[in-house]
């Protein structure tokens, strides 16, 4: 009977929790107030509990304003039960837009800023204000708002204000339509202003397509019909980069050939480690230089970049003059922007993925809660690989084109929460679009502007509040070192999650000083493989914070040259006891030896079986030779040349540890790689 009246009581307080997570919580005290019209009507205390200063549009005494309709001041509520927020809601009952900051308290008193504007007269006569947050990491005891009427005279009027954590924006509208609340206005958490990047970046002629490097280093855009570019005017559009250093963004230069010709020009993506870049287009040599449809990839060489590779997608084909992609940042997820047969109308957003080197599957649109009828564009996905940022004409907004966010729900990727309106902060009555982050999410980088000669587009960032951060990730980076002399290692990176790892690459180093940055999700276990012709493989462990927010980590590596005859331990090849089958758990290290004979054509291996001294030598002896072949047969079905490899069975006989106990004698069951030339 105790038993269940715990288990009934848990469930109480169980529900009661859920319950709470979606139902609004008014304000119920007034911690502080100043410039308050009166201590009564139109008082802190008229914006505690539900709205109920009708009709709404109207003054009443049942709301808060200020003292006078041309002046400042403050008001802080609490709540009686202090919760986890992803919504702010104030009921501005009358003359809306003329609050400026909102704060947030912990229950320890600690203040977070979530909101920053200009106060603004809006030709509406109120409005429910909703400001989205993601989820607060504390849980909200009070909400402090900041209102000014000296600019934009009136009498704001401020009828409750709530807080709740609704995961469905969805439903909280149908909530407060309920209530007889309409007007209904979603802003997200923003705390500063975007800022022009400055002449360094931005000039009197149109700047597009800006893409942050993953470091947040480096910054390529477009310019279009620049005397600079390659044709000069009647060049539609070339590549440009710039440095961040010093605080501050070099001059940016015209990134050259072969990156740039007399065709459009553009970056898409940059890998993680810098060195690839996507390219519009499809690039060929020869008089023609270009094909406008389709995509490429340039590789950092020691001596500048590669000629662009065409990428091959299957059955790709696209009936508008624009497109864009965007390559993800583990290099096997790309998106682009182009209309197919199958697009709701205009250009729509589709997903293809790496099937073989350089094979891509035929692109799949994403769907409907993602595309319209008009034209959605200029997709970036977070390094996260959930968060997708993207431009759209189709889904209202402030202008002619208003940038979105929206969050992967499954591996389909067809499955997207509902997009939100990154807010008059990031959009305007122009033309908004071309949104690109660094890994840590401190800043956004965007286009916006009209593309006339009186105004025309150019490159603005703002900085971004936490919650609206993707999911944070890890970047670790550093320089890879010939152990012996210091000299920079051209070396290539496989990342290690659930104990295997990975066949594609993640990253490669700077080929001229041996530099390298990669992306690590959190939940993967935090290693990696370093591989370089010549060189031992070696696996990485990498200590992170326990904190799941953004760290960098930086990391050297000294990598030790192979030499001729050294004998290559394979200590965790398994195989059934007493037999000579190889067990799964055995792959990894097997593959190692493939990937050595593979980079290295001229070695000649030694493949030598042993087993420990207990029963037959006889037997213990054909076990041996048997394992060592069986080892042969698995590199020669890999590819290798049987004439690179001989083997020899030593049974018993060469022990490297001591027979008499098992926790020392497994040592020497062993099989061992020898390079004999």
């Amino acid at each position: 009977m105790y038993c269940k009246i715990i288990i009934w009581f848990i469930s109480i307080i169980f529900c009661g929790s859920v319950i709470v997570a979606q139902e609004i919580q008014w304000a119920d005290h007034v911690d502080f107030q100043h410039n308050n019209y009166g201590t009564q009507n139109w008082s802190g205390k008229q914006a505690l509990g539900k709205p109920d200063a009708l009709p709404y549009g109207t003054t009443s005494p049942k709301a808060f304003r200020l003292n006078s309709y041309a002046t400042f001041g403050t008001l802080i509520v609490s709540f009686d039960r202090p919760q986890k927020v992803r919504q702010v809601i104030i009921l501005e009952s009358f003359g809306p837009g003329r609050i400026t900051d909102i704060y947030l308290y912990d229950e320890k008193g600690k203040k977070f800023q979530v909101f920053k504007t200009n106060a603004k007269t809006l030709k509406r006569d109120y409005q429910t204000f909703c400001l989205r947050l993601q989820r607060t990491h504390y849980n909200v005891k009070k909400v402090e708002l900041s209102i000014n009427t000296s600019l934009q005279k009136g009498w704001c009027q401020i009828d409750a204000m709530g807080i709740a954590d609704y995961d469905n924006q969805q439903l909280l509208r149908e909530d407060l339509s309920k209530m007889g609340l309409t007007n209904y206005v979603e802003e997200n958490s923003f705390t500063s202003k975007k800022e022009d990047l400055g002449f360094h970046i931005n000039s009197s002629y149109s700047e597009i397509k800006p893409i942050i490097s993953p470091d947040g280093k480096t910054l390529y855009f477009c310019r279009q019909n620049y005397p600079g570019n390659m044709n000069g005017k009647f060049d539609d559009q070339d590549i440009y980069y710039a440095r961040w250093e010093y605080d501050e963004w070099s001059l940016a230069k015209n990134i050259g050939p072969p990156l740039n010709n007399q065709h459009p020009n553009g970056v898409s993506a940059v890998s993680a480690d810098g060195n690839k870049v996507l390219l519009i287009n499809r690039y060929q040599r020869g008089e023609s230089g270009m094909d406008l449809n389709g995509v490429s990839i340039a590789t950092r060489t020691r001596t500048g970049w590669s000629f662009p590779k065409q990428v091959h997608i299957k059955g790709y084909h696209n009936e508008s003059k624009y497109a864009d992609f965007y390559l993800s940042g583990n290099g096997k997820v790309l998106l682009m922007a182009i209309e197919q047969n199958d697009s709701y109308g205009d250009q729509d957003i589709y997903v293809s993925f790496l099937e073989d080197m350089n094979i891509w599957s035929q692109p799949v649109n994403i769907g409907s809660m993602i595309n319209t009828g008009k034209a959605e564009f200029s997709p970036f996905l977070a390094a996260d690989d959930k968060t997708l940022y993207f431009a759209s004409e189709g889904h209202g907004g402030y202008g002619g084109s208003d940038i979105y966010y929206t969050q992967r729900t499954d591996d389909t990727w067809k499955n997207w929460t509902k997009p939100q309106n990154l807010g008059n902060q990031v959009n305007s009555k122009g033309w908004d679009a071309y949104y690109s982050i660094p890994a840590s999410g401190d800043y956004a980088y965007f286009v916006h502007g009209k593309g006339t000669p009186k105004n025309p587009m150019n490159i603005y960032r703002i900085a971004l509040p936490q919650e609206l951060r993707p999911e944070p990730v890890i970047l670790v980076k550093g320089k890879v070192y010939d152990v012996k002399n210091s000299k920079p290692v051209e070396a290539t990176f496989y990342l290690e999650k659930d104990n295997l790892v990975e066949k594609t690459p993640i990253a490669n180093t700077n080929p001229h000083n041996g530099a390298y940055s990669l992306i690590m999700p959190f939940d993967s276990n935090h290693s990696f493989k370093v591989k370089a012709e010549g060189f031992q493989t070696q696996f990485v462990k990498v200590d992170i914070a326990a904190d799941n927010i953004y760290q960098e980590i930086e990391k050297d590596i000294f990598m030790e040259r192979v030499v001729y005859n050294p004998v290559v331990k394979l200590n965790t090849i398994y195989f059934e006891e007493g037999k000579s089958v190889i067990l799964p758990q055995s792959n990894d290290d097997l593959q190692e030896v493939v990937d050595l004979m593979v980079e290295s054509p001229d070695y000649l291996i030694e493949i030598s079986g042993h087993t420990d001294n207990r029963g037959s030598l006889h037997l213990k002896h054909q076990l041996s030779q048997a394992r060592a072949a069986m080892i042969k047969d698995t590199l020669i079905n890999a590819g290798i040349d049987p004439k690179r490899i001989t083997t020899v069975a030593f049974g018993g006989t060469q022990p490297v540890a001591n027979n008499e106990f098992e926790s020392s004698r497994k040592f020497n069951r062993r099989v061992e790689v020898k390079i004999i030339r």
